[in-house]
Formats: structure tokens, C-alpha cells, sequence
């Protein structure tokens, strides 16, 4: 997916796609009753697809975000990672489709070593994917 960048005074932030999966709503939210998504995905179609099973999905997109001022370059968050850095969630949420963080940095024309920082709003599975390794690795 092509990354988007806005620049900002002298600030120059980056969106960089990781991962979209189709979260199943009756499966996600199983209190909610189908007909009351309907408004909403009139409203938003763009947020809801079909999944592979032809169920009702909404579409979530993981991004992070690459901030570049006064020569120092910040990464926020690390997306849903890989099989190998985040196995349980990339399994479970991402339906075995691993995140493309790393593509998507060396698109933007930065190696993960080019980061001085990374930042991580907070510390759910999916910001924090490229952070971890499994097993001590």
C-alpha cells in the first residue's frame, strides 16, 4: 500500500501501512445484534467488507507512524508484526497474515536502523508486533 506523508512546519509524519484484517462482527461482537450494523454500514461502507466466510467483517487497519524533525527520526508504535515476532495475535487477529511494517519502512526509504526512537502509545499486541521476538530471539 502506498505510504502517505503531511508535512508540518518542519515535521514530516509518514503513515506506514502493517497490516488490514476483516474482524467478524457477530464473532467480535457477539452482544450486538446484526440489524443494529446496518446504519453504520450504510454510513461508513469502506469500514466493512465480507471475510473469506462471506460473514459481515469490519475492516481494521494497523498503521504506524514515521515522524522525522531537526534530523532525528521517531517511530510510533510497531505495528502487528510477523509469525515470528507476534505469533499469538497474527494468528488470531490477523488470520495468519503477517504484517508488512519493514516493506513498507524500506519503501518510505528508511532501514529500521535509521529509527533513533520508537515510541509506543500503548502496549496491546497489534502496536507492539515489531518490538518483540519469540523465545528470547
Amino acid at each position: 500500500m502506498p505510504h502517505s506523508t503531511l508535512t508540518v512546519g518542519n515535521v514530516e509524519i509518514t503513515v506506514l501501512h502493517d497490516s488490514e484484517v476483516a474482524l467478524p462482527l457477530i464473532r467480535t461482537f457477539p452482544d450486538v445484534p446484526t440489524e443494529a450494523w446496518i446504519p453504520y454500514q450504510e454510513r461508513y461502507p469502506d469500514a466493512y467488507t465480507k471475510n473469506a466466510g462471506g460473514e459481515d467483517s469490519l475492516q481494521v487497519h494497523f498503521e504506524c507512524y514515521l515522524v522525522r524533525s531537526q534530523g532525528r527520526t521517531l517511530l510510533v508504535d510497531t505495528g502487528l508484526g510477523s509469525a515470528d515476532s507476534n505469533p499469538n495475535v497474527v494468528a488470531n487477529v490477523g488470520g495468519g497474515i503477517d504484517g508488512v511494517l519493514l516493506s513498507e519502512l524500506a519503501a518510505a526509504g528508511f532501514q529500521a536502523g535509521d529509527i533513533d526512537t520508537v515510541f509506543l502509545t500503548h502496549l496491546h499486541p497489534d502496536h507492539v508486533g515489531w518490538n518483540i521476538t519469540r523465545n528470547g530471539g
